[in-house]
């Protein structure tokens, strides 16, 4: 699959704006939330916010669903949200609770299923440097 990356994050970029001002201004209206201009710094938190979440994470999750295959990508990000939740209840001393380990447990074992499931090294490789490739 030939993908051209930087249009692809331009187009979410696009899509996102598109899709979700909208809904702000909406709520800003009707009192729900509402909006008011950054100060000078937390525009440089938002950038560096930015850059972090969404260009390197995203580009390191399109690098993973190109090796591997969308599926792959999908379920690696499903385990964010059980991870996370899991390392701040830890650091906060806070037990975890028997229904939220299942359903990491569930989680984790779903993905290395995916992962045993699709192996397969040669269409791994010319992915990977297919994607290096169009990144240079």
């Amino acid at each position: 699959m030939d993908i051209d990356v930087p249009m692809f994050f331009g187009f979410v970029g696009l899509f996102t704006l598109l899709m979700f001002w909208p809904g702000l201004v909406v709520l800003h209206l009707t009192g729900i939330e509402s909006f008011t201009l950054p100060s000078k710094i937390e525009w440089i938190y938002l950038c560096i916010s930015a850059l972090v979440t969404a260009v390197i994470c995203q580009l390191l999750w399109l690098w993973a669903s190109l090796a591997t295959s969308p599926l792959q990508g999908i379920l690696a990000l499903a385990l964010i949200v059980p991870g996370s939740k899991g390392i701040s209840n830890i650091l906060e001393g806070q037990p975890l609770s028997l229904k939220f380990a299942a359903g990491a447990a569930l989680t984790l074992i779903s993905y290395i299923g995916v992962c045993n499931t699709n192996r397969s090294p040669r269409q791994t490789a010319a992915k990977v440097e297919a994607f290096e490739l169009e990144l240079r």
